[in-house]
């Protein structure tokens, strides 16, 4: 994996028609949804007014992305915008572009990391988002939740993760995790049939 922030602008500057998206997309994607139009077609739609669009507390921004992140992690820094209409910030990941992530870079550093336990991988996945290497990196749980909780912003992946290691309530949320929450419930379709 090259260095993120290069590689983005690298990317920028030959073709100036992208977006910061698409961008990311180019560089980082491994798999994902192509979708003509997504602004238009999903953003638009599903987000008429920005002030409910996938928005972030500059309180919660600050815990997910600790003090120091705040500063120098190029996720903090590009991929949320302040709308006029509201004072809080909110993700602009499909706001421009054509693509829907399914697969990244990053994640596979975070599989490799999670299925490991060895913390180089986390280490370097940190270094491209922005962070030095000489950081405190002693508590590997507590780092590879919060970056998990960081790359993820807005895609829908940190519910699986939380289920999958049974965290007992919901970071940020206040909520108990129990089976109501982790358990979704089964389609009319298969209930209505027998198909479970």
């Amino acid at each position: 994996m090259g260095n993120f922030s290069n590689m983005i602008d690298a990317a920028a500057n030959s073709y100036p028609s992208l977006k910061l998206m698409e961008c990311v997309a180019h560089n980082e994607y491994i798999f994902g949804i192509y979708v003509y139009g997504l602004k238009e077609k999903c953003s638009d739609n599903y987000f008429i007014d920005y002030s409910v669009q996938a928005t972030i507390s500059q309180t919660r921004k600050n815990a997910v992305f600790t003090p120091q992140g705040i500063d120098f992690d190029i996720r903090a820094k590009r991929f949320f915008a302040l709308s006029s209409s509201s004072s809080r910030e909110y993700s602009a990941k499909y706001m421009t572009g054509t693509q829907i992530p399914l697969l990244k870079i990053g994640e596979m550093y975070l599989i490799a990391a999670e299925a490991s336990g060895d913390i180089k991988y986390l280490k370097e996945l940190r270094r491209q988002r922005g962070y030095s290497s000489d950081e405190d990196t002693s508590n590997f749980e507590q780092l590879l939740t919060g970056e998990y909780q960081r790359e993820f912003i807005a895609e829908g992946q940190l519910f699986y993760y939380y289920k999958r290691l049974n965290f007992n309530e919901i970071p940020f949320s206040g909520i108990a995790a129990t089976d109501k929450i982790y358990v979704l419930p089964l389609p009319d379709d298969e209930i209505e049939f027998g198909n479970y």
